[in-house]
């Protein structure tokens, strides 16, 4: 089936354009030529709605054209990135919470009213920073969108605030180079 993905200039992965059953073969957003009056109008309103536009590619999945709401091309945003005309995957990450590997599936639980460091680990270049910010929903264990910096494979350190007992709050941090990740913190003495 295919998609088009948009990508800023950084390389980060940034949405997919999809049609119900996919577009069809003869339709190219990537073309600026197109004849097709919703590519077109794709085309004209998507580098003016997205700071550091980089373009559009062709995405074609394996899921059969019956398949009305494939999954694939917004896992795919979630996990690669765009190099050199290629999708490519981000790097692994390990994210740790206090020096110890975080449970990215269930709550992770620490004393109430303390403060976790959050520190994560991947083969990205110094400097790239990872934007961190709280879920919405749940309560705010961080202030606003936070940034973290890496320097030889090492984040910076984030402190979050533990919840009161019993409550859960939760961040999420996303990048071009890392794959997007979710924490749960509970208060849980």
């Amino acid at each position: 089936m295919r998609h088009f993905i948009w990508y800023k200039t950084s390389g980060e992965l940034g949405g997919v354009e999809s049609r119900t059953g996919g577009w069809d073969d003869h339709v190219d957003i990537t073309d600026p030529n197109t004849s097709d009056p919703v590519a077109q109008l794709i085309r004209s309103h998507r580098p003016t709605s997205v700071d550091d536009f980089g373009g559009f590619a062709i995405y074609e999945c394996d899921c059969p054209i019956q398949n009305s709401h494939c999954a694939c091309p917004h896992e795919l945003v979630s996990t690669h990135y765009y190099e050199s005309n290629e999708f490519a995957p981000k790097p692994d990450r390990d994210i740790e919470l206090n020096g110890a590997a975080a449970n990215l599936a269930l709550p992770n639980d620490f004393t109430p009213g303390t403060t976790v460091s959050l520190t994560l680990r991947s083969s990205v270049p110094d400097g790239h920073t990872l934007s961190i910010e709280n879920i919405s929903g749940l309560g705010g264990i961080i202030d606003g969108v936070q940034s973290i910096g890496f320097t030889s494979g090492i984040s910076s350190e984030l402190n979050i605030n533990v919840p009161p007992q019993g409550v859960m709050g939760a961040i999420t941090g996303s990048s071009n180079l890392i794959r997007d990740f979710r924490i749960i913190i509970r208060g849980w003495a």
